[in-house]
């Protein structure tokens, strides 16, 4: 039975490596939300995709998600150039914009709502220990939280209507200036406790 030399087992190696080019996935990415109502030139788009690090078949996924619904994610190399990427689509027709989890200082807008942690662990459904834990920086925050705790700093209303069960009686404020009730949603869906 012949066995192969360790010479010849390393150039098969280096071969088959040669031929695998590296998943996305093994770099660092960054989540695209992409938006487009009307893809004139969808080729186009695809090819700027593909110039800014996307695989084809992603690139083509990216453009039926985005012609289906007008938004799409894309994820796209750490590196990529935003200011080209974005000026390349804009004469598309498709806005690019960074998906990042914000960071919030979870003291700060406390205090600022001059809320206790018990109270402010109380207004907005957390543990009370848990507030506590990333104040003294126990514990990070989870980037879904950061999302929540911003919302809280910028739009307390919106979360304390959810949570008392009045969201319908917020009052909306349009980019345009124009006040009004939050539109009732079109099937009856099922209180939450």
């Amino acid at each position: 039975m012949p066995t192969k030399s360790p010479f010849r087992e390393a150039l098969e190696r280096a071969a088959a490596t040669r031929d695998e080019p590296p998943a996305l996935s093994d770099f660092p990415t960054l989540s695209v939300l992409l938006e487009g109502q009307r893809l004139p030139q969808p080729v186009s788009i695809v090819r700027v995709l593909r110039q800014h690090g996307v695989s084809l078949r992603k690139a083509h996924a990216t453009l039926n998600k985005l012609a289906e619904s007008q938004i799409a994610i894309a994820e796209m190399p750490e590196d990529v150039d935003l200011a080209a990427l974005n000026e390349q689509l804009r004469d598309l027709g498709v806005v690019a914009r960074v998906i990042a989890a914000p960071s919030v200082d979870l003291r700060r807008v406390r205090d600022a709502m001059g809320l206790s942690q018990a109270d402010f662990a109380r207004l907005f459904a957390f543990e009370l220990d848990t507030i506590q834990n990333w104040e003294q920086g126990r514990n990070g925050i989870d980037k879904a939280i950061r999302v929540y705790l911003k919302i809280i700093e910028e739009f307390p209303e919106i979360p304390q209507a959810i949570l008392t069960g009045t969201e319908r009686e917020l009052v909306v404020h349009r980019v345009d200036g124009a006040e009004g009730r939050r539109p009732p949603r079109a099937a009856a869906t099922k209180r939450h406790s």
